[in-house]
């Protein structure tokens, strides 16, 4: 089978939607023909073959300057647009076609050009979710995909249902396809952990909503002095900078980290914090809650993660933005709800390999 994914980035650039599917792809079966197409980011090789996978990089593009603050500068998303469509008719024909929802106009521009089956990966579905002009835009983009494409693959069940009553598409012609976690970051044995040790892992970029940890942190600290932060990750300069003004005695800011590092993170931390405003489905959790490290996360309406991977009061909790301060208090001085919490959260990330993850991806190309 030849498969063709056209991506908004690809590994060695770093997110959870490169993660995901970098980690599926892998997995699809070696005998298949497999091309990935993406943007060719911060200096990247243009042609590689990666693990049984060709990779075509397009282009010479910055992320920081394309990523800034969760934005994706026009200019720069019809000329990705347009090389994609330029890299996809050189290649020739594929059984299947697989985009990333985003860049929303490359589908748009590309898709009249593929004739074979088009299916879409969702993380997200933003329509009316909005304001303004960008929420019109957002609309009609997803729209046009919705309707456009031969079937649809949701990140979870929620994503599904979005689908279903935002942008009506039948049942039948979208799959579940959840994020998963590598073997190698489960930890077989309960590691050792730092005590009130908190820790962040993402993108640094406004609606991770790491200023609003910052805040909620040197509140913390007035009451449990010995808690420290780990920030593991990148984003714009400016905003990283604001970042940095806001820490107070206790945050180390650790960049972006090798894999072997990051684990190690992982499972030295007491509670990873996820205060994003918006997720989809996120790795970040599943890794660490492999490492016996449970979630608390904020019910916002925009964070799917507490429908898909966050299960409150099992393997984490969902607090409200304001109540974020008291849950982590109550976890870092009742030692076992933390250890239920983290004997949960270690079991509940073995059952979400990316095997499994990969061999469902297959069948749903095998299926179009």
């Amino acid at each position: 089978m030849k498969v063709a994914f056209v991506l908004e980035s690809y590994p060695p650039h770093i997110g959870g939607s490169e993660s995901r599917a970098y980690n599926l792809i892998k997995r699809l079966p070696k005998s298949w023909e497999i091309h990935v197409i993406t943007p060719c980011f911060d200096y990247a090789k243009k042609e590689e073959v990666r693990e049984n996978v060709f990779v075509h990089r397009f282009g010479a593009y910055h992320s920081f300057s394309y990523f800034k603050n969760g934005s994706r500068p026009l200019s720069l998303s019809l000329d990705i647009s347009q090389r994609a469509l330029f890299t996809l008719k050189k290649l020739g024909s594929f059984d299947a076609c697989v985009y990333s929802e985003w860049n929303l106009l490359t589908f748009a521009l590309t898709h009249a050009f593929v004739s074979s089956p088009k299916l879409v990966d969702w993380c997200e579905v933003l329509a009316g979710r909005i304001a303004g002009l960008a929420g019109v835009l957002e609309a009609l983009f997803e729209k046009n995909l919705a309707q456009r494409a031969t079937h649809h693959i949701a990140v979870n069940e929620k994503v599904k249902e979005l689908l279903k009553n935002v942008h009506k598409v039948d049942s039948k012609r979208i799959s579940v396809v959840q994020n998963g976690v590598d073997e190698r970051f489960i930890a077989s044995s309960f590691p050792k952990k730092q005590s009130g040790r908190l820790l962040y892992v993402g993108r640094l970029t406004p609606h991770k909503g790491v200023h609003s940890l910052l805040m909620v942190f040197s509140r913390l600290r007035k009451t449990h002095p010995y808690a420290t932060l780990h920030i593991v990750g990148a984003g714009d300069p400016s905003y990283t900078l604001s970042l940095k003004k806001l820490a107070v005695e206790g945050v180390e800011f650790l960049g972006v980290l090798s894999e072997s590092e990051l684990i190690e993170e992982y499972r030295s931390a007491q509670l990873l914090v996820l205060p994003s405003e918006r997720e989809g489905s996120s790795l970040v959790s599943l890794e660490a809650m492999a490492n016996y490290t449970p979630v608390v996360t904020i019910d916002a309406p925009l964070n799917l993660s507490k429908s898909d991977t966050v299960i409150h009061g099992f393997n984490g909790l969902v607090v409200k933005p304001s109540n974020l301060l008291d849950a982590l208090q109550a976890v870092l001085s009742d030692e076992a709800l933390w250890k239920s919490l983290s004997q949960n959260a270690n079991l509940y990330a073995k059952e979400r390999s990316w095997s499994k993850c990969a061999k469902k991806l297959e069948e749903v190309l095998k299926s179009v």
